[in-house]
């Protein structure tokens, strides 16, 4: 009898350990996915409909549609995405900010925005600034020249 007791709570313990252990691989899984496709042109930077771009020196990750991406592309994430009641790009997500690889705004958020000035329009977009590039670029490229954080944006012109 005192053995089951034990044996009850030992499989919990392993799902805690197991959930924390796949949220981190979920979170270097989707950053090694991504510098591969990088680095092999899978995954373009710079470019209008571009999901990684450089900024402040660093790379900038829209969001959510990186996330999207690395989920369409691993469909077994789903099942256990649906198990903790998220959807796969969420749980993605997630696992990428446990790793802490991004730097916070000012005001202590995830997600910064981002001003593109096109010819024609300007539009906003909303992602991750990397704290180091190479998690994602092999050598750092130029700052992407029509995108610029919005917060430093809207400080310029006054200071």
């Amino acid at each position: 009898m005192p053995d089951l007791p034990m044996s009850e709570t030992a499989p919990a313990t392993d799902t805690a350990k197991n959930s924390t252990d796949s949220a981190q691989n979920h979170g270097a899984n989707f950053l090694a996915w991504l510098k591969g496709g990088v680095i092999s042109h899978r995954i373009i930077i710079n470019d209008a409909k571009a999901r990684v771009h450089t900024v402040d020196s660093t790379a900038f990750l829209v969001s959510p549609d990186i996330f999207k991406r690395y989920a369409f592309e691993h469909p077994a994430i789903e099942h256990e995405a649906k198990e903790r009641d998220l959807e796969a790009w969420q749980l993605v997500q997630r696992s990428f900010e446990k790793l802490k690889k991004h730097r916070k705004t000012p005001a202590g958020l995830n997600i910064w925005t981002c001003l593109v000035k096109g010819p024609r329009k300007s539009k906003q977009l909303r992602g991750y600034l990397l704290i180091e590039p190479t998690d994602v670029f092999s050598e750092v490229p130029y700052d992407n020249p029509v995108i610029s954080l919005a917060d430093l944006a809207d400080k310029e012109p006054s200071e």
